[in-house]
């Protein structure tokens, strides 16, 4: 017999769907059969996760207007059976299931399968134009009052039928929450964030769950299965804080609720949470199809330890699981790429690892890196070295990655890039080499507080040259000014319009001011698409190494196209188109006349 798995969270927001939607791929992959249910009925969204509703690269799915139903229709051709047709329950909930009518089957990749596995998916309903009115008019009551064991039938068929039967239940308490998470689940996994108003939603929710499920008189208790989710690692003194309230509160719990207070949720909130980046803030990511459960600190680590402790038994064996297998302790490190000439560069930082790129520098430092013509050899070798130094910190470093970077401006381009490609997952902070002092400053990322607001750092975006070509141009300024004469070269070299952002003071960026600054670069970078959809684009800068690093993370491939960045020549006073950071091509160019 299978398993009924019920996902809860006291308000939206803290992801929930997206946690049952992790957990259902990991087990798909493990050759389970899997069922996932959505039982938000007043606000489904699960469908994103699973069904088409705009393109999405690699990922073949269903369309979610193809005309299968779902969990409220099931419902309601359920009533229509038993109150019609007189059939026992059973039979109707047996010949409905047989319909194939209901639910999608549901391809899920993997990183490390050549393969897709399957589930299947139930979505919230029709989304029809009537969807609304049946959810809001279906009785839920009188089918509890009239056929209570519907919902034993109903969970006995699916558990016949599958290994896991994964419900999204409905936010807040309600008489459909209680269906969902308490009288159809076996066990229920309470997610939740580092505030009082999720923490105290979901262990009053826990305690009145396991009353419920003894009063129905079910065989066993129903077992709770903390999840703590959307950490920001940042704040580590807050996150200590509040992690130790979330430990007194569910051990409490589990004393009241199962007679027991000796599990040690201190360590298991250390071990088991599911960190917040931002990458999966935007649209609806299945994290364990884009990374490796191996890679340290990353949404698929979480996910897979969280699992491995559901698929245990109600308490035994948390504790031995966890102390044996993970620690908890989580080290931050460092990411030193230096191309300049060799020197001796200090942290006031306690890094647990620092990985080196290139592993030893040359005597020659970066020269070949500023020749023109462009040296290919040595800018392919540069960026190889860049793309496995990234690599190696991912793999190596379990906490903060903090980097450090002094390298020509399209290597910080394409630094940038290589984080957001292959580091995406794991907390980043950037450091900027003060020029004043030479020593390093928090630049932006995890764990950097902005200063006071001084005003904004950049004039508003001017366009300084106009051709109706099909490509424009970027020219971002730090404390060297960059004259519109080359500008004027550049946009007829590459026949582009050519928009300027000018710094409002010759100063250096102030420390952590990095984060407002990124900012302002955004809101640049969305107006010249708005402006230019479709167009190439191309950078010249002189701003600081940290802010192009941040630039390049601003510039995802499913949107850009072509971003070449150029490098200023100082003999002929042009510049010199190098890298395009998209298709990570070196450009070779003559050197200017």
């Amino acid at each position: 017999m299978g398993e009924i798995i019920s996902f809860y969270s006291y308000k939206g927001g803290v992801g929930r769907s997206m946690a049952l939607a992790n957990v259902a791929t990991l087990l798909a992959h493990r050759g389970r059969r899997v069922l996932v249910v959505d039982f938000d009925l007043e606000a489904p969204g699960l469908h994103r996760y699973f069904l088409s509703s705009f393109p999405r690269p690699r990922r073949m799915r269903q369309q979610s207007g193809s005309g299968q139903l779902g969990t409220i229709d099931f419902f309601c051709e359920l009533s229509d059976l038993l109150s019609t047709r007189k059939d026992s329950p059973q039979k109707a909930i047996a010949s409905l299931l047989d319909s194939g009518r209901f639910g999608y089957s549901i391809p899920v990749r993997s990183p490390t399968r050549s393969r897709a596995a399957s589930l299947d998916f139930w979505s919230a309903g029709l989304f029809d134009k009537d969807y609304a009115s049946r959810v809001h008019d279906y009785p839920w009551d009188r089918l509890y009052e009239e056929s209570r064991e519907v919902f034993t039938q109903l969970a006995e068929e699916w558990k016949a039928r599958y290994d896991y039967v994964l419900l999204d239940s409905r936010t807040g308490i309600s008489d459909l929450g209680s269906v969902s998470t308490v009288i159809l689940a076996d066990k229920l996994v309470l997610a939740f964030t580092l505030n009082e108003q999720s923490l105290h939603g979901v262990t009053e929710l826990g305690r009145q769950a396991v009353q419920l499920k003894r009063s129905v008189g079910a065989s066993r208790p129903l077992a709770l299965f903390p999840l703590l989710s959307r950490v920001d690692e940042g704040e580590e003194h807050l996150n200590r804080r509040w992690s130790k309230e979330a430990a007194r509160r569910f051990a409490s719990l589990f004393e009241a609720a199962y007679g027991r207070g000796t599990l040690d949720f201190s360590t298991y909130f250390d071990a088991v949470r599911i960190p917040y980046r931002g990458y999966y803030a935007y649209g609806e990511k299945i994290a364990v199809e884009e990374e490796k459960p191996a890679t340290l600190g990353s949404l698929a680590e979480g996910y897979e330890r969280f699992l491995d402790c559901v698929l245990g038994e109600r308490l035994e064996g948390w504790q031995e699981r966890i102390r044996s297998t993970v620690k908890p302790i989580r080290m931050d490190g460092g990411l030193l790429v230096n191309f300049e000439k060799p020197s001796a560069l200090s942290f006031e930082l306690d890094l647990g690892h620092v990985v080196k790129v290139p592993e030893q520098l040359p005597a020659h430092g970066t020269t070949e890196l500023r020749d023109i013509p462009i040296n290919r050899m040595a800018w392919e070798r540069a960026l190889r070295e860049m793309e496995q130094g990234v690599e190696r910190a991912t793999q190596t470093i379990q906490g903060t990655l903090h980097v450090f970077a002094t390298m020509p401006y399209p290597a910080a381009v394409f630094l940038g890039r290589c984080l957001d490609d292959l580091a995406r997952t794991r907390p980043i902070q950037l450091h900027q080499l003060d020029p004043r002092t030479h020593t390093w400053v928090p630049f932006s990322g995890v764990g950097v507080s902005a200063p006071e607001a001084t005003g904004p750092y950049f004039h508003p975006l001017e366009r300084v040259i106009m051709y109706s070509g099909p490509a424009v141009g970027l020219a971002i300024e730090g404390m060297t000014p960059i004259s519109r004469a080359s500008l004027s070269q550049l946009g007829l070299h590459v026949n582009a319009s050519i928009y300027h952002l000018q710094p409002r003071q010759r100063r250096p960026l102030p420390p952590r001011a990095g984060a407002a600054v990124v900012e302002e670069l955004r809101a640049a970078l969305l107006h010249l698409r708005e402006q230019h959809p479709s167009a190439p684009l191309h950078i010249v800068t002189s701003a600081p190494v940290a802010l192009l690093i941040e630039l390049g993370r601003l510039l995802p491939p499913s949107v850009y196209k072509s971003v070449t960045v150029h490098q200023f020549e100082p003999g002929s006073g042009s510049y010199v188109p190098v890298l395009d950071v998209i298709t990570r091509e070196v450009v070779v160019a003559q050197k200017p006349a």
